[in-house]
């Protein structure tokens, strides 16, 4: 037998002071006038329904008693104004940017190819991926060619190094014009295939030198080099030295494996970017006005925030799959300076070896210098890394376009996003429903679900749920706002709805049942209640559990273990940083909700669904894909710039060995097969610092 004394307060009326009441039954919760009726039970049968089993309330003692309405005093704002002003903010509804300006498309059979720079069509997209099928297929036979030829070539250079005996056929000093015409007809056989990137770099060698101009001059070169040795054995019948046909054929088998790897990365990527649709497209919130507002509103918001956007159409997608990497800028210049060790070789090196063979030692040094100054690695170790995550990152619904994403969003820090990104459908559930007072459960819930349908967030799939999948039971809800950390309030048939937590009863003057009342109800485990007050009056409660999954759950903590943390705007009073960090088992200090003012300016910046969008980073929409792909972004940002100084360093060493072999011994201090080992060493070297899974 329990013996209480209560007062209750409500509004302005002060009832006075109640005799001792005796209570039997644990199960019953007085309920007050305010609130529409005399006490009822929680349940007919003196039980409270759970998701399994139920419970008995009956040998549980707690207060069940209503408080007093505690109000919070104003707090000084770090902008301007009070908090008290700052409270709550409009939701504003998702709107199109251009509404009914996405006719059907259709393809266009009759487009030319030739004739498409970029993806800004969608009835392009067939021809497009046609196009990128047919490169696949001319870059797949200029590789097995290569194989082939650099295979041959390579093992005539390098078994004699070994002590191997070949044939007398493939000897230079015993048969010159058959080792002559095998090593120019097979280089030639490889350069023809590859014609479009020799006159690529000839092209470029005109306007702004890059790795191809290297590649295509030191090739052209060689031929020259070969021809010349040729014809001159054929007239003067004299003894002839090794060309550098195998090092320039590993060449040009790099490059093009390196252009085999971005042909299919585009590829597979593009079947992501024309699939019709709405896909969420990450932005970086520049330096311009929005970031300005969102930082003097939230001081947590650091330099590189990354945000999502829905969007109608990915544009821009071929610009940003080829756009130019971090390694070709360094190369590129580079590339006009490598005559000047060749000359400086050429000059050197003939006047070393005036004795043996005069002008042709000095084109000897001058073509090998050349061949070793071509970045033969770049390509490769590039699109190595980027290739072998494209395909994890697709199977989970992610894009990730090139070194465009990894430049743009390997620096970013923080990820702002919705707390409807975070809870997907399916991971809010309803445990339990109960009624207050003698308002109609049906008539409440159709009011609250009109308000949260209407807000959006995590705890707008319960109350769908409760309305059966039936979005048009809502009635029209107006005034939505969302009231800090307490939840959504709005109008509905011109009556005040409130849908939230004890706060919201609180700072609306109502009465509400005890905190341990609420423990009893919730007992941990991630479930939250919910209350439900129309015209002032509490009408129902719900408990509601929150969950994750749990590849979403290591997706999100590899991604905060990389260095980025989270920002969460919501209009769901129960996802809080703690929760948040329960739930998915971060660390708190690494997850922030956005301030009042600063979810208006995220509101504005997300709400409206773009016609169009940049196609560097996109998901469909899931916070696993999007996490994903801000790690690969984050870690590739790592390799691929200690990639590019490790090439840069041993091209340097290779360029100063070279020259200095050749000043010092001419024609003798340096053969092709030892160049094709420095190739391979350089080669393996930068390969080396991508072997690291970025996923």
């Amino acid at each position: 037998m329990i013996h209480v004394r209560h007062t209750v307060s409500i509004g302005f009326r002060r009832r006075e002071k109640s005799p001792d009441r005796e209570y039997t039954s644990m199960l019953s919760m007085p309920v007050p006038v305010a609130w529409g009726g005399t006490t009822r039970p929680a349940s007919r049968k003196g039980h409270f329904r759970l998701e399994k089993g139920e419970i008995c309330f009956e040998v549980i003692h707690a207060r069940i008693f209503p408080e007093r309405p505690i109000y919070r005093k104003p707090v000084e704002d770090r902008v301007i104004g009070r908090l008290d002003k700052d409270t709550r903010r409009p939701v504003l509804p998702p709107e199109e940017e251009s509404p009914g300006l996405n006719p059907r498309i259709r393809p266009r059979p009759d487009a030319d190819p030739s004739g498409i720079d970029d993806y800004t069509n969608p009835g392009d997209s067939d021809v497009i991926y046609g196009e990128l099928l047919e490169q696949i297929r001319s870059l797949s036979f200029r590789v097995l060619a290569g194989v082939i030829v650099t295979l041959f070539l390579g093992l005539l250079e390098l078994l004699p190094m070994l002590g191997v005996t070949l044939p007398d056929m493939f000897l230079p000093d015993k048969a010159p014009i058959m080792y002559l015409a095998l090593n120019l007809g097979l280089c030639g056989f490889c350069a023809m295939l590859c014609y479009r990137v020799i006159i690529g770099g000839f092209v470029s060698l005109i306007k702004r030198p890059d790795s191809d101009s290297a590649l295509a001059v030191a090739t052209t070169a060689a031929l020259l080099h070969m021809a010349a040795e040729l014809i001159v054995c054929l007239s003067v019948r004299q003894p002839v030295g090794r060309v550098f046909g195998a090092p320039v054929t590993l060449a040009l088998l790099l490059n093009d494996a390196g252009l085999l790897l971005m042909a299919r990365r585009v590829a597979r990527n593009f079947r992501f970017v024309a699939v019709r649709g709405v896909k969420s497209a990450a932005r970086m919130l520049g330096e311009d006005t929005h970031l300005e507002k969102l930082r003097h509103a939230d001081h947590h918001l650091h330099s590189h925030v990354t945000y999502c956007v829905k969007a109608k159409f990915l544009s821009g997608y071929l610009r940003h799959a080829y756009e130019e990497d971090f390694c070709e800028q360094m190369f590129r210049r580079l590339t006009p300076y490598i005559i000047f060790p060749a000359l400086l070789a050429a000059v050197v090196g003939g006047i070393t070896g005036a004795s043996e063979s005069g002008i042709w030692s000095a084109i000897y040094c001058f073509v090998a210098v050349l061949v070793v100054g071509i970045p033969a690695s770049r390509m490769f170790c590039l699109n190595l890394p980027l290739s072998r995550v494209t395909g994890r990152l697709l199977r989970r619904g992610a894009l990730v376009n090139g070194w465009a994403c990894v430049d743009e969003f390997g620096r970013t820090d923080t990820l702002a996003v919705s707390s409807d990104v975070l809870f997907p459908e399916g991971s809010v559930r309803l445990l339990s429903l109960k009624a207050f007072g003698e308002e109609s459960l049906s008539r409440s819930v159709q009011y609250a679900a009109s308000v949260v349908l209407a807000a959006g967030g995590p705890l707008a799939q319960v109350f769908e749920q409760l309305l059966e999948g039936d979005r048009s039971r809502a009635l029209p809800a107006e005034g939505i706002d969302y009231e800090n950390e307490m939840g959504v309030s709005g109008f509905v048939e011109s009556l005040p709805v409130l849908v939230g937590n004890r706060m919201m009863l609180k700072t609306h003057g109502c009465a509400m049942p005890s905190r341990d009342y609420e423990h009893l109800l919730t007992g941990g485990d991630n479930r939250s209640l919910v209350y439900i007050a129309i015209s002032g009056v509490p009408c129902a409660v719900l408990l509601v559990k929150y969950s994750a999954d749990a590849d979403t759950v290591n997706s999100v903590q590899r991604m905060v273990e990389s260095g980025v943390s989270l920002v969460v705007y919501t209009c769901d009073a129960n996802v809080t940083a703690k929760m948040l960090s329960r739930i998915y088992n971060v660390p708190q200090r690494y997850i922030t909700m956005l301030s009042t003012r600063a979810g208006s300016e995220y509101d504005r910046l997300t709400h409206v669904i773009r016609d169009s969008s940049p196609a560097v980073l996109a998901s469909d929409g899931s916070m696993r894909a999007l996490a994903d792909a801000l790690t690969v972004s984050r870690r590739l940002h790592v390799q691929l710039h200690f990639s590019t100084v490790i090439q840069l360093v041993a091209y340097g060493l290779m360029l100063m060995l070279t020259t200095l072999l050749c000043c010092l011994s001419g024609s003798t201090g340096i053969s092709p097969a030892q160049i094709m080992l420095l190739q391979l060493l350089c080669l393996a070297a930068a390969a080396l610092t991508t072997l690291k899974k970025a996923l």
